[in-house]
């Protein structure tokens, strides 16, 4: 009898011990997941900070093309130098170290890449590098239908030769037809 009593009444420890460490590990996932979740959140949060930084760099790159289009319409420049202007100052401006703007016309003809001077001006409908062509071409697409938007994208880091993952914002300047991108 003893020895039942025993029994039960250790039966019934060991199952509170259980089920006191079920609920710890229950209150011990409940905090994990809450730090997991915070973490997707603030993450989420950064991407859409630095989504709308970009966005906002673009517009100051078509605040620039603005500028020299104005000294256009009112006579002080032609065209072909304000223009030509406009794409020497967005060359030269860089944000953030090493972060740059890029522009194309919406044929998809780079008409300016501080890093890649080899894709300046040519067809790359017939350039030896075939994923150019529909990246450039997805810009031109973007900036013609919404006047602008992101677009996600490999590319190599300037100095660097390995693609990375890149978020970018293309804006269109309508007046010459142009898409100036960063990212």
């Amino acid at each position: 009898e003893f020895v039942m009593q025993h029994a039960v009444s250790t039966k019934g420890r060991m199952g509170l011990r259980g089920r006191a460490l079920a609920a710890f590990a229950a209150i011990a996932m409940a905090f994990v997941l809450a730090a997991v979740v915070d973490l997707f959140g603030d993450r989420s949060r950064i991407m859409a900070d630095r989504n709308e930084k970009t966005r906002g760099l673009a517009e100051v790159g078509q605040g620039i093309a603005a500028f020299f289009h104005s000294l256009e319409t009112s006579g002080a420049l032609p065209r072909d130098e304000a223009q030509k202007r406009a794409l020497a100052a967005l060359e030269q401006l860089r944000y953030s170290g090493s972060e740059y703007y890029w522009v194309n016309d919406y044929d998809a003809r780079v008409l300016m890449h501080p890093f890649v001077k080899a894709i300046v001006g040519i067809d790359l409908a017939t350039a030896q590098n075939k994923r150019l062509l529909p990246l450039f071409q997805e810009f031109a697409r973007i900036a013609r239908e919404s006047g602008g938007g992101y677009h996600d994208y490999p590319w190599p880091k300037p100095g660097a030769t390995a693609d990375q993952p890149k978020i970018s914002y293309v804006k269109a300047f309508q007046p010459w037809g142009w898409v100036i991108g960063t990212g």
